[in-house]
């Protein structure tokens, strides 16, 4: 996986749209990307989001079902793939050039490097390491074991308990 490259994209994007604290504006990136979010009220649950190539335009479509931080993560995600794998234009497909990556069980599970390396680029974009350590440093005593501090730290970053807590054992403070 290209962990470094990973991180100083998102790195880079956030100081290219002058994002300083939480929680980052997925949305705001997006349109500054050129891509369009769209959300679909009719996606079934197994499916979080996809990312559509067609014509030149990228498209994030993310499933309006899911919890707002869930969402949130989807576009990251998406964003990801979209930096990170996008495929080459100009390849001929019949009727329409698209090309489609869905976020599904097999993305969260991380099996896939591509799935790995969008989720590593959502986690980078939405709870960067220097405002994790901000966040931690605020709470003065903060104690991993404490649900409510776990709770507001995420809720500050607008992501999942689940999400953030990963983060934390990615960056080394907590063993999961």
């Amino acid at each position: 996986m290209r962990r470094k490259l990973i991180e100083r994209r998102a790195s880079e994007l956030l100081n290219d749209c002058q994002i300083k604290h939480p929680p980052v504006n997925v949305g705001m990136i997006a349109k500054k990307l050129d891509v369009t979010v769209v959300f679909n009220p009719d996606a079934s649950d197994d499916i979080s989001g996809f990312l559509l190539l067609d014509n030149g335009q990228a498209i994030i479509g993310v499933n309006e079902n899911h919890s707002e931080a869930r969402q949130r993560f989807t576009v990251a995600h998406e964003l990801g793939h979209f930096l990170l794998h996008r495929p080459a234009e100009g390849i001929p497909h019949v009727d329409r050039s698209f090309h489609v990556k869905f976020r599904n069980s097999q993305s969260s599970s991380g099996q896939y490097v591509e799935e790995m390396e969008a989720n590593l680029f959502a986690a980078e974009l939405l709870m960067p390491a220097f405002a994790i350590r901000n966040a931690i440093i605020h709470c003065k005593t903060f104690d991993m074991d404490n649900d409510d501090q776990i709770k507001a730290v995420a809720e500050t970053f607008n992501v999942s308990q689940q999400a953030l807590m990963i983060r934390l054992s990615n960056l080394g403070f907590i063993k999961l």
